[in-house]
């Protein structure tokens, strides 16, 4: 099943300071190493959701911008999931440097036609996961409500049979490290 992926990259990036995407990471920015890796798991479609000026303006890229302000990541999620072609999204944050294409491949074997997955430890991991274009009904009943918590859309996805969790193993720890503060 091919799928459709989109970097999150459109954070205010209060506690860095300045614009996460923009910092160096093996010899490139690091919303290029997040790209790369987008690429290498597979996306048959990218898509950058942020603001059209940012730092990847001129990548060639189609940029989606949020389509509700102040609702975090749940925006970019949304916008995204309307734009895709296919039945599955990759969401992937653009501050977590250390996700790698294989740990994504192996979410990807646990998705089914109209189920998406994401890691799980002590939390849900939302910002590395596949999600179904049915759960958009979902998300977009949830923002109208004010409710922009990935936690509990998951949790509800899950319970209608739209999500798998996947168990984070401790040496996995390390992948859902994100870049907030200097």
């Amino acid at each position: 099943m091919p799928f459709s992926a989109t970097l999150l990259a459109g954070g205010k990036s209060t506690r860095m300071g300045r614009d996460k995407a923009a910092l160096p990471f093996g010899g490139k920015l690091l919303w290029e190493h997040r790209i790369l890796t987008l690429q290498m798991a597979g996306a048959a479609e990218l898509f950058i959701s942020g603001p059209v000026d940012g730092v990847y303006a001129q990548s060639g890229y189609p940029i989606i911008p949020d389509p509700l302000p102040n609702c975090g990541p749940m925006g970019g999620l949304l916008a995204a999931l309307r734009r895709a072609t296919y039945g599955h999204l990759l969401l992937l944050a653009v501050d977590l440097p250390e996700m790698t294409a294989g740990h994504l491949l192996r979410l990807w074997t646990r998705c089914e036609p109209g189920k998406g997955a994401v890691f799980r430890g002590e939390a849900y991991e939302p910002l590395a996961a596949f999600y179904p274009r049915e759960i958009l009904t979902v998300a977009e009943r949830r923002t109208k409500d004010g409710d922009y918590s990935f936690q509990s859309l998951i949790s509800e996805a899950q319970s209608l049979g739209l999500m798998v969790a996947v168990p984070v193993t401790p040496s996995d720890a390390l992948l859902f490290r994100n870049w907030n503060a200097p």
